[in-house]
Parts: C-alpha cells; sequence; structure tokens
C-alpha cells in the first residue's frame, strides 16, 4: 500500500526513536508513504517540520518513505530559491501547501512564480482542502477548492495538483475539478472511509479509479483502521488496488 499523506514526529537531535516507530508501524502494514514538511514561518512564525529533516528522515529510511517539502509562499524570492533547493539538492518529490495555515488563496497572482517554478522543476503540488480539525481561528475559506485550484489548474495545465482530504464540505468541488482537469488529482487523508459521501464513492468507482489515492493524515487518523474501513466499501478489487496503491506509485513514480 501507499499512504501519501504522513506527519512524521519531530525528534529533536534528528531522526531517532519516534521515527523509528514510524517506521515500525508501516512496516507491520506493508506500507510505504510520503512524509511531509510544514512551513508557515510568516503566519504562525514557525517551520514545524523543515525540508532539510525531511531529506534526513527520507536518506535513512529510503525504502519506507518518500519526502514530500514545503514552503511559506509569502517569502517571494527566498521561496523559490529555496524551492529549487528542496528538489534539486535534498531530492524530495513535491510541495505541500497549507492556505489556511498559510493564509493564502492559490490564485492570488503574486504567487504565480511559485508555481511556475514548481512546474518547470516537473514535481506535484499537495494542497489541503475543506475543513480542518479542532477549532482555532484559521479561516476556512482559504480551502475552497473552487475557484482557487480551479484557476491555478487551468492556469498551470502541466503542474500536477493533489486536493488532499475528502474536502468538506465541498467535496462535489473537489470531484468536479477531477473530472475537469486532467493535473488535479485526489487524496483522501484525514477522513475515515465509514464517513465519505456518496458522490465520492461512485466517482471512486467509476470516472476517477486512476485519480484518487490513499492517504491517512497519519497521527490524527490510524492507517490500518483507514485500509480496514476502506475494504468494506462496494468497489471492486481493482478499484482497491488502484485507489490503495497503483495511482500513488504512478503519480510518484514508485517502482
Amino acid at each position: 500500500m501507499y499512504d501519501v499523506h504522513i506527519h512524521v514526529p519531530v525528534d529533536p537531535d534528528g531522526p531517532g526513536k519516534r521515527v523509528a516507530e514510524l517506521v515500525e508501524k508501516y512496516t507491520s502494514l506493508d506500507t510505504f508513504g510520503n512524509i511531509l514538511g510544514r512551513d508557515s514561518r510568516t503566519s504562525t512564525g514557525r517551520v514545524d517540520v523543515s525540508n532539510d529533516y525531511i531529506a534526513t528522515v527520507v536518506k535513512k529510511y529510503p525504502d519506507k518513505f518518500l519526502g514530500i517539502g514545503s514552503v511559506d509562499p509569502w517569502m517571494g524570492k527566498i521561496a523559490l530559491y529555496e524551492v529549487e533547493r528542496a528538489i534539486k539538492e535534498l531530492g524530495l518529490k513535491g510541495l505541500k501547501f497549507e492556505p489556511y495555515r498559510q493564509e493564502f488563496f492559490l490564485n492570488d497572482r503574486q504567487f504565480y512564480p511559485l508555481w511556475a517554478k514548481i512546474q518547470e522543476l516537473g514535481v506535484p503540488i499537495m494542497v489541503h482542502t475543506g475543513t480542518i480539525q479542532g477549532q482555532g481561528r484559521q479561516h476556512l475559506k482559504y480551502n475552497k477548492p473552487i475557484p482557487y485550484i480551479d484557476d491555478v489548474a487551468a492556469d498551470f495545465p502541466e503542474l500536477t495538483i493533489i486536493a488532499c482530504h475528502p474536502s468538506f464540505p465541498w467535496q462535489d468541488e473537489t470531484l468536479a475539478i477531477a473530472a475537469h482537469k486532467k493535473n488535479v488529482f485526489i487524496e483522501l487523508s484525514a477522513g475515515y472511509p465509514e464517513d465519505f459521501s456518496d458522490n465520492l464513492i461512485k466517482f471512486m468507482g467509476k470516472g476517477l479509479q486512476n485519480k484518487i489515492m490513499f492517504g491517512s493524515g497519519y497521527p490524527l487518523f490510524e492507517p490500518g483502521e483507514w485500509v480496514k474501513q476502506f475494504r468494506a466499501l462496494p468497489l471492486s478489487q481493482e478499484v482497491q488496488e488502484k485507489v490503495l496503491f497503483r495511482n500513488a506509485a504512478k503519480l510518484f513514480g514508485l517502482k
């Protein structure tokens, strides 16, 4: 299996006991996964998980994880430099953005040089959509798929965009974009399959069976429980294999 959305624990002195426990968990599940960086320094004052840390974990466990970096879009030319460094020097395979946390709209033209650079580098971006766990002062408006993801997908047709999460309350918007745009995919982390909408299950079994991927959102969601619930959905074995492994393996070039 391939879990495309894992929040790796940060051991203060580099990958240590907590990361080793994560490796043990995913080994027991026979599952490969993407570990994600998190940089929202402008809005929060923090880089929770640096690109260098992600690269270090991947270097230590290359048979278990692939690295997805993060840059703060508000950093301008520094963000462009960091994107190039993350991909070319650190060997990361994509970038994750959290509009609600980073407090920006994807289709704001001041960020278009960032999308152009990532498109040039030929790696995907992962973008948080829909609601968030817990309560706080974050604004959900940043996470709406239409027009923000749709605009960027249209304006950068060679940029692969992965819409993260079931996108509640805008699930149908995400399904519509993925059906309309060849460069938009969906991953299903931060929600258990027992809560999936009827439309999501219908599209997953038919027209979008090659564009939807398993993601847990660990540690808030347990990958083993996620897969158990997913196996109970009314989907063919072929579709289940695509969602649980083949779609992500193809997109991220895993052999």
